[in-house]
């Protein structure tokens, strides 16, 4: 038996020399793989496999919807809504029909909160809820991990969940006009984002510019507005 395991072994080993002269990258990728394995990852999730994700070149190409009713006719092949000045006081049930939604405009309206049901929308790069009467955001939203763009200027946020942490596709976001933000909190999340490039505040408070230079520390290259 022990002549067998050390036969097997020994098998083994020269197998991967072999495929290492043969192509060190898939050597690689294998060694990779054990790794992941040994430090607990796991696969991709569903939601990872299954995304469909178009660069802004490909946004551009298709309609942005701005009508309720066009929405609904076909929620699968929405790519794109702009519901802005519409004087909504609650983001419409037909927009979390459109699994594929990856750019949505909700700014200049009424909205007070966010619905749980924003997780929804799990292929989301862009959001835009400016101007809006928001006092916080909910948990969820770090589900939208293709997040790159977020929005949520001139509201009323204050205290805020930890989600700009779980991020980590952020390269841009503006909290300018949320006077009560509780900006040593969200700007210690925010640098777990290491993908962030622009951060927009519009504070000139020395408060303001010691956090922001803490933020810095952890994000050279960020640049603060």
């Amino acid at each position: 038996m022990i002549k067998r395991l050390r036969n097997l072994l020994v098998f083994i080993v020269l197998a991967y020399i072999a495929l290492y002269f043969v192509n060190a990258e898939i050597v690689t990728a294998i060694n990779e793989q054990i790794l992941d394995l040994l430090r607990g990852k796991t696969e991709k999730t569903g939601t990872e496999k299954q995304a469909n994700l178009l660069t802004e070149t490909e946004l551009n190409e298709y309609e942005t919807y701005t009508s309720l009713s066009e929405i609904s006719k076909n929620p699968q092949k929405v790519f794109k809504i702009n519901l802005s000045n519409q004087r909504l006081d609650a983001i419409p049930a037909e927009v979390f029909q459109c699994k594929n939604l990856q750019v949505l405009d909700l700014s200049n309206n009424q909205i007070s909160q966010i619905p749980e049901q924003i997780q929804n929308l799990a292929q989301l790069q862009e959001l835009n809820l400016s101007n809006n009467q928001l006092l916080t955001v909910p948990p969820s939203l770090d589900d939208l991990s293709f997040l790159r763009k977020l929005d949520l200027s001139n509201n009323q946020l204050g205290e805020l969940p930890e989600v700009f942490s779980n991020l980590a596709r952020l390269e841009e976001i503006n909290l300018a006009g949320n006077n009560q933000i509780h900006l040593k909190k969200v700007l210690s999340d925010l640098g777990y984002s290491r993908n962030l490039k622009k951060l927009i505040l519009k504070m000139q408070s020395p408060e303001a510019q010691k956090e922001i230079q803490n933020l810095k520390k952890l994000l050279p290259d960020i640049v603060v507005e």
